[in-house]
């Protein structure tokens, strides 16, 4: 996933709208910032089988600590929303959690998050959604705009497994040069 911000001033954010049509046995939420400044960002799992699955979900820090573990049966059909704060401790905004969550289920599920985020400025609430990322090994993001007109990328990377991994990042240019 890569996070869009454009100058300097009121700090927007740009996120690709998704409607969730991916279902994961693992998902993974990588951007997470629950709490602060009267944000809420919602965690949705929703199950579209025929029986009840486990649904597994895990936060941790953005250093990778640990910091809230549940597992939910979800009926048939039935749709789980929730935010890191009420997880860790039952009430809406509550704590402030900025980090991770990986999500792993007994069959297949819809993960999606959302962020509503309150604005002074606009008596609108801005609203992004998307849906959780597929664990791979690889991965290609064709167009970054890092610099062009005051964009700034940030590219977020999270481990899902028990054991640490080493990773590569290459730059090319565009016309396909290993960048130096």
């Amino acid at each position: 996933m890569v996070k869009y911000q454009y100058g300097t001033g009121l700090q927007t954010e740009s996120f690709s709208i998704y409607e969730g049509n991916k279902r994961l046995k693992i998902g993974c939420l990588p951007i997470l910032n629950d709490g602060y400044g009267g944000n809420k960002n919602y965690i949705s799992v929703l199950n579209g089988n025929t029986m009840s699955v486990t649904v597994n979900i895990v936060l941790h820090s953005p250093d990778g600590t640990l910091v809230h573990r549940e597992t939910r049966v979800l009926s048939a059909n039935q749709k789980l929303d929730t935010t890191p704060s009420y997880m860790i401790c039952r009430a809406l905004g509550c704590t402030n959690f900025s980090g991770t969550a990986a999500i792993w289920a007994t069959e297949p599920v819809y993960i999606t998050t959302n962020m509503i985020t309150p604005s002074t400025q606009d008596p609108r609430e801005a609203f992004n959604i998307y849906e959780a990322a597929e664990p791979v090994t690889s991965i290609l993001l064709p167009k970054i705009y890092d610099g062009y007109n005051d964009w700034v990328n940030e590219v977020y990377i999270m481990n899902v497994d028990l054991v640490d991994h080493a990773i590569t990042i290459d730059f090319y240019d565009a016309a396909g040069n290993l960048a130096k």
